[in-house]
């Protein structure tokens, strides 16, 4: 279970209360697809922390590998699905995906490119009626895996455990709907799923049931695509686009703000990070920003055509969409964030440098939130992450002991070391001599 960050959470929660100048955000653009050995187009993309994008081509599933640049047919793996549509990713690049055809549901493990047909495991509750497949299915960094099972509105939702194989019921629980469709799960045993015609939030540790659109100050319905992060956050969207915050039990309905899209069309196929930002389709995929209540238009913006409707926001606010045919990668500009300062570093220079065997690095960090501190070697593969979480404002350092991930001593040559927080990223050169 990952712990939850009270302290971001109580200031985004402070965040919401305020309403200053909503200024739209600059992205820089990244096509995933059109890069060297990439399969030219892409749909429903899926983006972890480390960046990496899984989504598929035709009936075919794609893994990119940010670090390395690489693409990975999963499809051409022994023992792929024949078909597979709508991966999820996760932290440790496992995939979940659905065939169209059967409605199978798919494991893939990275670590070992095995593949687990669900519907072949013992105590397997059935295959999925539903029409809506990219919204039925759900991967979490602990391999569980929420899906629906049985007719399209009279199934029920159950969370498999790769662990041991186990398959749980979530709905017709005390407190649940009988039954339900949509689903989504977190890394904290939470399972969000659609109950027709309300939402409701399940806890796997404690077994309670809590009906989200029921709560004070809430739409009293649940009907279409519902979205989840780790903190119990919540975003339902059906003629609105409705932001439920667990930390003080409060609803944002984002119509009421100055710049929310004018559009007959109701949002669909969305997603909430970590930290509140939220990426979703409304004729366009848009982009919230939940500390000063600004909307940015993402698709139909310079180099991304109009088009595709599928998004997937990671915690770090890097938002992979589809543009027209082609998968993008939206990554926020440092210039977004008011609090880095134009020309200010957060990421310094290491210590010694050049050094041998090891080295201290440091970093400034405008504001909490969640942080990552890799190191790369001069061909862009990732040798060690030293930082993955959640940190407070201000300095801080760490040491690299010249190792790799396996604990055996890298060569000597050049390295980059690469800081990613909330909105930026700054990346240094460190060189490790014999």
């Amino acid at each position: 279970m990952r712990p939850l960050s009270v302290l971001s959470t109580m200031l985004l929660a402070l965040a919401l209360l305020v309403t200053p100048a909503a200024n739209a955000k600059d992205f820089t653009y990244l096509n995933v697809t059109d890069l060297p050995n990439g399969p030219g187009e892409g749909k429903a993309p899926s983006i972890n922390d480390a960046g990496d994008v899984a989504f598929f081509v035709g009936t075919d599933a794609y893994f990119y590998q940010r670090s390395s640049g690489t693409f990975l047919n999963l499809s051409s793996l022994p023992g792929a699905p024949p078909d597979a549509w709508f991966p999820r990713l996760n932290n440790a690049g496992n995939v979940a995906m659905i065939d169209p055809f059967t409605r199978n549901i798919w494991f893939y493990e990275s670590s070992s490119q095995d593949f687990t047909n669900l519907a072949t495991l013992p105590n397997y509750p059935g295959n999925t009626g539903a029409n809506f497949l990219r919204a039925i299915f759900d991967l979490s960094d602990a391999n569980q895996i929420s899906l629906h099972s049985g007719d399209n509105n009279n199934g029920d939702v159950y969370v498999y455990d790769h662990a041991d194989g186990s398959f749980t019921k979530v709905t017709d629980q005390v407190g649940g709907s009988v039954r339900g469709r949509e689903n989504r799960i977190n890394n904290n045993d939470q399972v969000l799923y659609s109950g027709f015609p309300d939402a409701y939030l399940h806890d796997l540790d404690t077994q309670q049931t809590v009906n989200i659109t029921d709560l004070p100050g809430g739409p009293g319905t649940g009907l279409g695509s519902i979205s989840l992060n780790d903190n119990g956050d919540v975003v339902i969207y059906n003629s609105d686009v409705i932001y439920y915050q667990a930390v003080g039990n409060t609803f944002l309905y984002l119509s009421t703000l100055p710049g929310f899209p004018a559009s007959v069309t109701s949002t669909d196929s969305n997603d909430i990070s970590n930290t509140g930002e939220i990426a979703f389709w409304k004729e366009a995929i848009y982009y919230f920003d939940p500390t000063d209540q600004s909307f940015t238009q993402l698709t139909g913006q310079g180099s991304v055509p109009a088009g595709g409707m599928e998004s997937s926001i990671n915690q770090f606010g890097e938002i992979a969409l589809n543009g027209g045919l082609d998968v993008f990668v939206a990554t926020p500009s440092v210039t977004a964030v008011s609090e880095i300062p134009s020309g200010q570093r957060v990421l310094h220079q290491n210590v010694p440098n050049p050094f041998n065997p090891s080295t201290s690095i440091t970093y400034d960090l405008p504001r909490p939130g969640p942080v990552s501190l890799d190191v790369f070697d001069a061909g862009g593969r990732l040798v060690r992450n030293l930082i993955d979480g959640h940190r407070p404002a201000g300095d801080g350092q760490v040491r690299w002991d010249g190792r790799g991930i396996g604990g055996q001593p890298v060569p000597a040559g050049v390295y980059f070391y690469r800081l990613r927080g909330v909105a930026f990223v700054q990346t240094r050169k460190m060189l490790l001599v014999p």
